[in-house]
């Protein structure tokens, strides 16, 4: 457990944002949402804990694979959370949540079809998603 972030959050130090930033850039989401998925497969989760949305196209995969690349995981993690989407639809205070499952005006109906494929179920953890025991 990040505890230094969690007692900084409690205290009223940090953000809800800067909170989520830390632990999307923990060890504990290293180790299970980076270094034990393929690349794509980080990708896809990271949209999805962090904006609450799926991928929208193979662009955005390239352009986050670019990122992670180039500047590092941190700096990727730092691109969706800084974001205009991000700062639009959360700000501050909002935990990241599930955004297409009620079809929003301006998002493709493929959004609500990826956005059912990436949740699986209410009882199961993205570590374990896509693994053979569980397809």
């Amino acid at each position: 457990r990040p505890i230094d972030i969690e007692r900084k959050l409690r205290n009223g130090d940090i953000t809800i944002r800067e909170f989520i930033r830390g632990l999307a850039k923990s060890q504990f989401y290293l180790k299970h949402y980076f270094f034990n998925v393929n690349q794509k497969r980080s990708i896809e989760i990271s949209i999805k804990n962090l904006l609450g949305r799926p991928l929208i196209n193979s662009c955005e995969l390239i352009k986050y694979i670019e990122i992670i690349q180039n500047e590092g995981f941190e700096a990727y993690i730092d691109s969706l959370i800084d974001s205009n989407e991000y700062i639009e639809v959360y700000g501050e205070d909002t935990v990241p949540y599930p955004r297409y499952w009620d079809s929003p005006a301006g998002g493709a109906t493929s959004f609500f079809v990826k956005t059912a494929l990436n949740a699986k179920a209410s009882a199961t953890s993205d570590n374990v998603i896509y693994r053979s025991s569980f397809t």
